[in-house]
C-alpha cells in the first residue's frame, strides 16, 4: 500500500528582484508544494502578484474551460515552450473557435427544448382540429382543456348546455363559466388533466407539423457543431497520441 510521505514546511525569503526567477526553478523541480501566504506574520506580510499573474491566470481558466468543452485529459509530457505572445495568440484563436462552436451548441439545444415543449402543448389540440383562436375570447363561455384517461360518458345529460370535443384521450369541453366547477369535478371522475391552451392561432394540426418540422432542422444542426466538436477532440486526442508514441529503435 502507498503511504503518503512526510512534508516539512518550508519558508523562503529573498530580494524582491530575484522573485520571479526562484518561482520558476521551484516550479521546475516539483519538490515543493506551494500554497498561498495568508499573512498574519508582521515580519512577512502577503505581497502583490507579479505583473503577469492576472494574464497568465485568465489564460489558464480559459484553457480549463476549453479542456472542459473537448473533454481534454490531462497527460504527463514534455511541455512545448512557447513565448508568452505567442501562447496568449493560440488561446485566443482557440478559445473563440471553441466558445462560437459551444455557444452555438448551447443556442441550438435551447432551441430543441422549446420545439419539444411545443410539440407536447400542441398534440392534444392537433387531435381535436379546432382552431386555436376558438378557445379564447368569450365573455361567459370556459373552455377546459386537456387530456382523459378514458372515455366520458354521461356529459350531454348533465350539462346540456355545454359541448364537448372528444379526440384519441384528448378533449375540450366549453361550458358557461358557472358551471365550471361542476364540469371540472364532472371530468376528474375520467381522469382528465386540463392542460393550457397553446399561445396563437390557427390550424393545430399545421402548427405542429411545422415545430416537427423545425425540431427535425434544429437536431440536424446540433449534430453538425456537436460533429465539429468532435472533431476537434479527436484532433486533440491523436496529437496526443504521437506525443506519447516511442521512437523507432527507443528502449
Amino acid at each position: 500500500m502507498l503511504r503518503s510521505e512526510r512534508m516539512s514546511r518550508a519558508l523562503i525569503v529573498g530580494p524582491r528582484e530575484k522573485l520571479e526567477g526562484t518561482i520558476e526553478v521551484l516550479h521546475s523541480m516539483k519538490l515543493l508544494h506551494i500554497v498561498d501566504h495568508h499573512g498574519g506574520e508582521e515580519t512577512f506580510p502577503i505581497g502583490k502578484p507579479l505583473a503577469q499573474a492576472a494574464e497568465l491566470s485568465d489564460s489558464l481558466v480559459k484553457l480549463r474551460s476549453i479542456a472542459s468543452i473537448l473533454a481534454v485529459e490531462e497527460h504527463l509530457e514534455k511541455k512545448e515552450e512557447l513565448k508568452l505572445a505567442e501562447l496568449r495568440e493560440r488561446i485566443l484563436t482557440l478559445e473563440l473557435n471553441i466558445t462560437e462552436e459551444d455557444n452555438a451548441r448551447k443556442k441550438i439545444e435551447s432551441l430543441l427544448g422549446d420545439f419539444s415543449r411545443r410539440i407536447e402543448e400542441l398534440r392534444p389540440f392537433a387531435a381535436l382540429r379546432l382552431p386555436l383562436e376558438l378557445y379564447r375570447g368569450y365573455e361567459s363561455v370556459v373552455v377546459l382543456a386537456g387530456r382523459t384517461a378514458k372515455a366520458v360518458e354521461g356529459f350531454d345529460a348533465a350539462f346540456p348546455r355545454g359541448e364537448l370535443f372528444e379526440a384519441d384521450g384528448a378533449l375540450a369541453a366549453f361550458v358557461p363559466k358557472d358551471h365550471a366547477d361542476a364540469v371540472a369535478s364532472f371530468l376528474s371522475r375520467f381522469g382528465f388533466s386540463q392542460v393550457e391552451v397553446p399561445k396563437g392561432e390557427g390550424d393545430p394540426v399545421k402548427l405542429l407539423a411545422s415545430a416537427v418540422a423545425e425540431e427535425a432542422k434544429w437536431r440536424a444542426r446540433l449534430e453538425e457543431v456537436q460533429g465539429r466538436l468532435w472533431s476537434r477532440r479527436r484532433r486533440r486526442s491523436r496529437s496526443n497520441s504521437r506525443k506519447r508514441r516511442p521512437l523507432s529503435g527507443s528502449r
